[in-house]
């Protein structure tokens, strides 16, 4: 016992080293080799279950009876929970109608007010824009230490009383109101638009620099103009560059910025800010976007939509209140002239509307140049690989492509631009920089309902059933719809662009069947359709200018009339599938491991698919179900066709017994004419005359091609080659047959190939 202890922790070091020595010299006992687990059953379990006293029937029927207790306490708690809801659900509804009528109180109609003089502690006198003063109440949850003499302060419009207290930052007029003396633009920053730039001279520049012009002449200059046309074409830069030119005080506001919350901001904000017009005059007011405010009125009930028009009834107002021969000038630009309201851009208000096109090859070249002349361009560079592209670019998608050119160029430290650069900048700015809203033509502010108005305008006019040679523009039309009607997809366009679109995994539909998923949930369950039957037809250039009634006799493939496309020879024989029950399709059970089934469907063997079974053939068809026939079809064309236009025939393609008939559709193409060419709505004629006509005139009568006799008179020298144009004789319009397009006559001059002495002299 001794020396087991001496071995314990904490005894002498000295014998524990000594008892370690005499374990290893002194021979090991024999011992029993360790127990094995061969032929004996392995314990479950935990050891502290053996321990567990034995269970009997009746212990287990204490524990199911501790156990339907436990279930029936917790049926009881569910009923009392159930009866407090119920209990508290009246008082709930009335909280709801309490908050609703605080709401109904704060919410609009409301307008802004001045604080005139507090009577006590629930009643005040307050002023508005709108009206004379007022003795109002106030409500109970304003805070009173907030109201003091002068202050601005939230009306209720219908209960007159005060509901708020508005901050010293609240002005509308602080956010709105940008003064901009002197703009830095000129007209050497505009490319092209020389036609624009005559005009804006004329009705702005001249009458600021020079009125006494207008007095000598005895006209009253323009008040004000309205630039308009696709985004990024220059309205803006224009309207900066006659400031400039003139040394006027610049106003810019944003139309949508005129549109406030409360009732009445919208007419003082307007009345504001032609009085700082007319303070800080001579001036220009440019008014962007003016569409936001100025759309056409209608009956409405809405708050918001009578607001919009108190806002424009101002705008009117100021126009026809200041006078002509003022130092105050309107500018007004928009994308969509066609939704503003008459009134607004009537003679006597808005005297001149200038159009802003697309640049053509010669805008776009000077265009080019401005933005790259202080640029370093390597010897590889070649705009005019650019300048001739088809692309429909816009003075600001140029600027786009040349700054994104040079951040290319810094991007791998170089300080010349080469070709390359430009190439990615044109193609990150047309896939990666597509504006939806500028090809829809609205603000980034419209409403759903404006965007699809501007939607359907577009679909009907880019059709390419309606407008030849369109197709590209009606798809980027459609795309651009799909977006912004849908909220995620704006949401998520508007904050990453379309490259957002693309990541977040956002497919476009086919643009020509974008109305077709309306009447079903799943495109699978829809009828299938039979392929589409192409049929060119040729008309000449007579018939396609008149009109024509057409008859074709069409072979196609038709449905057995005999059996009805069943193929049998009699309705009897016709069964159905016993093994798929008709569905032509069967479920099929496979083992794939041992207590693991996998559920396939397969098509049915039994009736390869069909879901029926056939049990004799029919005589007619062979079984075939369909035969080939004959059909006349009747169609009118109108007058105005073009070549490659498609006529559409629904379901009159070939007939197929498991699926409904395709479209037929007649292509037209026209006979070359001998003498007539057509160009879209234009017609050209080529006319020869002699020497002598071309030196003295002449008199000749051409039949047209409805057979009228068109007499064309010439007097004095025709030059060789001169082209003369004759309004409303050329090919009628396909949409609107009563209006037609231009006839150009090329005159070219028969030299005689020998003269004679009397000619010599």
């Amino acid at each position: 016992m001794g020396q087991n202890q001496s071995a314990l922790p904490g005894g002498p070091p000295g014998e524990k080293g000594k008892d370690d020595k005499n374990k290893k010299d002194k021979p090991k006992k024999w011992e029993p080799p360790l127990p094995t687990r061969v032929g004996k059953k392995k314990k479950k379990g935990p050891e502290s279950t053996k321990n567990l006293p034995p269970v009997f029937p009746s212990t287990r029927c204490k524990l199911k009876l501790l156990k339907m207790e436990r279930i029936k306490d917790y049926l009881l708690m569910e009923e009392e929970f159930v009866q407090n809801q119920e209990r508290l659900k009246p008082q709930e509804e009335k909280a709801l109608e309490e908050r609703g009528k605080i709401d109904e109180i704060r919410g609009s109609p409301m307008f802004v007010g001045s604080l005139e003089e507090i009577i006590d502690d629930d009643h005040a006198i307050v002023s508005t824009s709108t009206g004379p003063e007022y003795y109002v109440s106030i409500l109970s949850f304003v805070d009173k230490d907030l109201l003091e003499p002068g202050c601005s302060i939230l009306i209720h419009y219908k209960n007159m009383a005060v509901v708020g207290v508005l901050a010293d930052d609240a002005d509308p007029m602080v956010s709105v109101m940008k003064l901009e003396k002197a703009p830095t633009e000129s007209y050497a920053d505009v490319g092209g638009l020389e036609q624009q730039v005559q005009e804006i001279k004329e009705a702005v520049e001249l009458p600021l620099t020079h009125p006494e012009l207008y007095e000598e002449m005895g006209i009253k200059p323009p008040k004000g103009v309205i630039l308009y046309g696709v985004p990024g074409t220059g309205k803006t830069l224009l309207a900066k560059a006659v400031a400039n030119q003139t040394s006027a005080t610049f106003l810019r506001v944003v139309g949508s910025e005129l549109i406030q919350k409360y009732l009445g901001d919208g007419p003082k904000l307007v009345r504001e800010l032609f009085r700082v017009a007319e303070e800080n005059a001579p001036s220009i007011v440019f008014i962007d976007e003016i569409d936001a405010v100025g759309t056409k009125r209608y009956d409405s009930q809405s708050g918001g939509e009578k607001e919009i028009q108190r806002t424009m009834l101002e705008l009117l107002n100021q126009l026809d209140g200041f006078d002509s021969r003022g130092d105050v000038k309107v500018i007004m630009a928009t994308n969509r002239i066609e939704s503003l309201d008459p009134a607004l851009i009537r003679p006597g208000r808005i005297d001149r509307k200038i159009e802003f096109p697309l640049p053509d090859i010669k805008t776009k070249r000077r265009i080019f140049n401005i933005h790259t002349g202080k640029m370093t361009l390597a010897d590889d560079v070649d705009l005019e690989e650019f300048v001739m592209s088809k692309d429909d670019l816009s003075g600001a998608d140029i600027k786009a492509i040349c700054t994104e050119a040079g951040l290319f160029a810094l991007r791998e430290r170089r300080m010349r631009v080469i070709g390359e650069d430009f190439r990615k900048a044109k193609e990150r700015s047309t896939i990666c920089g597509k504006d939806f809203y500028k090809i829809l033509g609205v603000a980034k502010s419209s409403t759903k309902k404006q965007i699809k108005k501007a939607y359907i305008n577009l679909s009907k006019k880019f059709h390419p059933d309606k407008s030849e040679g369109n197709e590209k523009q009606f798809i980027s039309v459609t795309e651009a719809y799909q977006v912004l009607s849908d909220d995620e997809k704006r949401r998520i366009y508007d904050q990453y662009g379309e490259e957002g679109l693309k990541q977040d995994n956002h497919q476009f539909t086919n643009p020509f069947d974008i109305f077709s998923r309306f009447g079903s949930t799943n495109r699978q369950q829809t009828e299938k359709k039979g392929p589409e039957v192409l049929i060119t037809v040729e008309f000449t250039l007579e018939e396609l200018f008149n009109g024509v009634n057409f008859d074709i006799e069409l072979n196609k493939q038709v449905i057995c009339p005999t059996c009805r496309g069943s193929g049998a020879k009699n309705d009897n024989d016709v069964k159905k599938c016993t093994v798929c029950n008709g569905s032509g399709v069967k479920i099929v059970k496979q083992m794939i491991a041992p207590g693991f089934y996998q559920q396939m469907q397969t098509t049915c063997d039994s009736c390869h698919g069909k879901g029926k079974i056939v049990k004799s053939t029919c005589p007619h068809c062979k079984g075939k179900k369909v035969k080939r026939g004959s059909r006349e079809i009747s169609f009118s064309l109108e007058r105005g066709s073009f070549d490659g236009q498609k006529i559409v025939f629904d379901g009159e393609g070939d007939e197929h017994p498991d699926q409904s008939a395709g479209n037929l559709i007649f292509v037209i193409k026209q006979i070359p004419h001998n003498f007539f060419r057509r160009e879209g709505e234009n017609l050209y004629l080529k006319e020869i005359i002699t020497l002598k006509e071309s030196l003295l005139g002449f008199e000749r009568r051409i039949k047209h091609l409805d057979g009228e006799i068109i007499t064309i008179t010439r007097e004095g020298v025709t030059p060789p080659g001169f082209v003369q144009s004759i309004e409303d004789q050329g090919m009628p319009h396909y949409e609107y047959a009563s209006e037609r397009g231009k006839l150009f006559v090329e005159y070219h001059i028969a030299y005689p190939h020998k003269l004679n002495e009397k000619q010599i002299q």
